[in-house]
């Protein structure tokens, strides 16, 4: 019996297992119609499913049962009889059945492909290519790059001509996520910058470059007409170690309070969640409902909140908006400390339940875990939210 299988690294003509294919019938060149990852360690290597980076360029055979056999036992690929999709644990690689388009006839084909999830730390071949294994940059010139805007989606990062080698989810403490770069182009609209701030810390994807990768990002980020320079900053691991990394911020004179980010440029930062993680999507939600907070008087201070009368608290408390849902808000002063009490009609409870804020059955909510971080944005135990007037 005859079957389809990709190749994409050492058994690909002119390397070193192409034997194996001896007697296979060659069908011509092709690329996977997903996107995978490339790893690769020394000269071996690996594709594996945990990001969607590239399509895998490689070669396409047709082989028999013994080839196919003497293949796996190359790959230490162990399938379980009578079982087509299934294989041994102790599997080093296993076989996937993958779509990929030959490049000939732009045919589609459904054929065999080794993954390896086991071996995903190596140096990325971020074209999916096993051919550019010799454009890697020796590991004495690497240097790592933190994003924390639009270059956290992937794919956006191809396209900046910065080959990386490494991927990591980082961590910046003492600096906030804004979007206060003014956007040529669109009045009104920001690019994300981050500035320091006690208390907030910024999410963001660490590749690893080479110098040229970083002279392609000075274009891409405009340093030269000074919209964004050059800086060093430290960034944690999920281990606790940390790295030292360049980062680009937003030239003092590219920058605007108040500037929104458009929903299309938050696509970008949002298809960073594959390597942010869960919470990075929280992480993303409060920066771009933040975004709009700024100095002026229609977002709160803790000044602005009353201490009404017990007999009219309703009356004289302050109407306002958190989160953009309507309460009324006050200071109670009891024996032991002062509490800080919102209160909302029952039609608007879901909206202060579904921000883990616990109401009573009357809606009230009522706390002396509170701290007003900056004007109009409030902290609530650990629930953090925008606050403003309701006019």
């Amino acid at each position: 019996m005859k079957t389809q299988l990709f190749v994409y690294g050492t058994l690909r003509k002119d390397f070193i297992n192409h034997f194996y294919l001896k007697s296979s019938i060659y069908l011509g060149e092709a690329k996977t119609h997903e996107k995978f990852l490339m790893h690769c360690h020394g000269k071996i290597p690996f594709v594996s499913e945990k990001y969607p980076i590239s399509q895998i360029t490689g070669e396409v055979y047709e082989v028999d049962e013994s080839t196919l056999s003497a293949i796996d036992h190359l790959e230490s690929c162990y399938p379980i009889d009578n079982h087509a999709n299934e294989f041994n644990p102790r599997s080093w690689y296993i076989r996937k059945e993958v779509t990929v388009h030959l490049l000939n006839d732009n045919r589609e084909l459904k054929v065999w492909m080794y993954v390896n999830e086991k071996e995903n730390q190596h140096s990325i071949i971020s074209t999916g290519n096993y051919c550019d294994i010799e454009k890697l940059p020796p590991l004495n010139q690497r240097i790592w790059y933190f994003a924390y805007g639009s270059n956290m989606d992937l794919n956006r990062m191809l396209t900046r001509e910065a080959p990386f080698t490494q991927i990591k989810k980082g961590r910046v403490y003492g600096q906030r996520l804004v979007f206060n770069k003014i956007a040529d182009g669109y009045p009104g609209y920001g690019y994300a910058n981050i500035v320091p701030e006690h208390g907030f810390d910024v999410m963001g994807v660490l590749y690893e470059v080479n110098e040229s990768g970083l002279m392609e990002l000075d274009k891409n980020e405009g340093v030269s007409s000074n919209h964004y320079f050059r800086s060093q900053i430290e960034v944690l691991l999920d281990d606790g170690s940390s790295i030292e990394a360049v980062v680009y911020l937003a030239h003092p004179s590219r920058v605007k309070d108040g500037l929104f980010p458009t929903h299309s440029y938050m696509e970008h930062l949002y298809k960073g969640l594959n390597i942010l993680g869960d919470e990075g999507k929280a992480y993303l939600d409060h920066a771009y409902h933040e975004a709009r907070v700024t100095d002026d008087a229609r977002f709160i201070t803790i000044a602005d909140i009353p201490e009404p009368n017990p007999e009219k608290y309703l009356d004289q408390a302050l109407p306002v908006l958190i989160n953009g849902h309507k309460a009324k808000m006050y200071f109670y002063d009891c024996t032991w400390s002062p509490r800080l009490v919102f209160f909302c009609e029952p039609e608007e409870m879901f909206h202060f339940e579904a921000m883990n804020l616990r109401m009573d059955d009357r809606g009230f909510f009522g706390t002396k875990y509170f701290q007003f971080l900056r004007r109009g944005i409030l902290l609530l135990g650990n629930v953090r939210v925008i606050v403003e007037f309701d006019k």
